[in-house]
């Protein structure tokens, strides 16, 4: 009996490691479970912020830019739709890998009412699908759910879903997927759209009449308050401004901005919002600022990210790393820390690329992992809100000797290697704009040209090209 008892166990397992491997293979990949993989990647206890949250998160806080600023490491792990209680139970498993000093809460994720275990079903699998399986996700599942197929569901995605067995398409998908890490640590580029009069005036006839928390969501905020007093974490509770409530400011500084405060003093959470302090003008974050009426757009993310990284540099303080590497290879470690000049001037004098674009000097650094960081720094001048409408182009041509060094076969064929970034925003640096890109590795050090290109969204590319001839980037 006791035999057939471990063999019908044993058999179980198996079956249920079966499930669990097909499962990866019948699920669309999701952003939120990327955005877990990415997080289990860090090395551990290395992550000092967390920034955490809805979407609302995810397009706001650039890490990379609270890196330089505050000499921390901080990573973005927020899932669309994510409120307060879920982020209770994701605690847990996020302090088992990262000692963290400061978890930072987007307060959008206290105003999301949870209208029941089926509401906002898909997200919640979303956070929960990209979770190792471990007694904290066990203890997660059955905290938010009762019913025995949301139980299963969670656990069990092959059987969540089964209407895409026969998907050969999506099977293929999944078979070819290659799982690239995110260069933004968890942040989402909001690519530029403006956002027209018509539908800002729509929005003004949409105005709500109160304001309040749901009685659950502040209950889960104080447990959240509880867990992080017990493992030594600074809470600070943050709310991005929005447009929504831009265009119904009075409604917004009389009852959501006071409210909160109220809330985040009663349980003596730190708290700062930008519209009662004036930030929001004095940084003239504007439409142009945003990619719809909630989210920001790549320009407004780094106007709130810049004054947020302020604000906390005031508030917290962060020993000096002995080791900075996690940061070097991004470009604002150089513009926030005054490194530029380390970076080798390719270019220098007045090319007029464009009527937008008046570029003074190509600088660019070569790091140890033979990353490349390019800096296009642009007149002064320069209007930032016209590059909103921009992308980047540079492309790489080696000298003949080391053409055997591009390793992609279309780049061989081509003989020369390409960036394309996805926005070309600028960030002041001293009297300049700054436009920068970043490649992953380029092993050739010698070029006979390096062209620079610029692309206009409904446009295309711009003719004119500056070309760099003769370029040594050998240390």
């Amino acid at each position: 009996m006791r035999k057939l008892l471990l063999k019908m166990v044993l058999l179980t397992g198996i079956v249920l490691v079966c499930v669990s491997y097909m499962s990866y293979y019948v699920t669309e990949k999701r952003e939120g479970v990327d955005r877990w993989t990415e997080f289990y990647n860090q090395e551990e206890n290395t992550v000092d912020i967390l920034f955490t949250g809805s979407s609302l998160s995810i397009f706001s806080f650039i890490p990379q830019v609270f890196n330089a600023k505050l000499n921390a490491k901080t990573y973005n792990l927020a899932i669309p739709v994510l409120n307060i209680k879920q982020i209770y139970y994701n605690l847990p498993e996020i302090v088992k890998h990262q000692k963290l000093k400061v978890l930072v809460v987007e307060a959008r994720s206290i105003d999301i009412v949870d209208a029941g275990e089926d509401n906002r079903l898909g997200y919640k699998f979303e956070n929960l699908d990209g979770q190792n399986l471990n007694l904290n996700k066990v203890k997660s599942v059955l905290g938010q759910f009762s019913e025995k197929s949301n139980i299963v569901n969670s656990f069990f995605p092959y059987f969540r879903n089964h209407h895409e067995w026969a998907n050969l398409e999506l099977l293929e998908e999944n078979l070819n997927y290659e799982y690239k890490p995110s260069e933004y640590d968890g942040y989402k580029i909001g690519i530029y759209r403006r956002v027209k009069d018509n539908t800002i005036k729509k929005r003004l006839k949409e105005v709500p009449k109160d304001f309040k928390f749901p009685e659950e969501n502040i209950e889960y905020l104080g447990k959240v308050v509880d867990f992080c007093n017990e493992n030594d974490i600074k809470l600070h509770i943050v709310r991005a401004p929005v447009l929504n409530y831009s265009t119904y400011k009075g409604f917004y500084l009389d009852e959501v901005s006071p409210i909160t405060k109220k809330l985040c003093d009663s349980l003596q959470i730190s708290y700062t919002d930008l519209y009662p302090t004036g930030d929001v003008e004095k940084l003239n974050i504007t439409k142009v600022d945003y990619y719809d009426m909630v989210h920001f757009n790549h320009l407004g993310a780094l106007k709130f990210s810049e004054k947020i990284a302020d604000v906390f540099a005031n508030q917290y303080n962060f020993e000096p790393k002995e080791d900075d590497a996690f940061m070097q290879n991004d470009a604002e470690y150089y513009l926030y820390n005054n490194k530029l000049d380390e970076a080798k001037t390719v270019f220098k004098g007045d090319f007029q690329l464009s009527e937008d674009i008046l570029i003074k000097e190509v600088r660019i650094q070569r790091t140890k992992n033979n990353e490349h960081i390019f800096f296009i720094l642009l007149d002064k001048e320069t209007d930032i809100t016209e590059m909103t409408s921009h992308r980047l182009g540079i492309y790489y041509y080696p000298v003949k000797e080391q053409m055997p060094l591009l390793k992609l076969p279309k780049e061989a064929k081509v003989s020369w290697k390409r960036i394309v970034t996805d926005h070309a925003i600028p960030t002041n640096y001293k009297d300049y704009k700054v436009v920068h890109a970043a490649y992953e590795t380029i092993d050739p050090t010698n070029f006979r040209k390096i062209e620079i290109k610029f692309f206009k969204v409904r446009e295309g590319w711009i003719k004119k090209i500056l070309t760099i001839e003769d370029v040594d980037l050998t240390e």
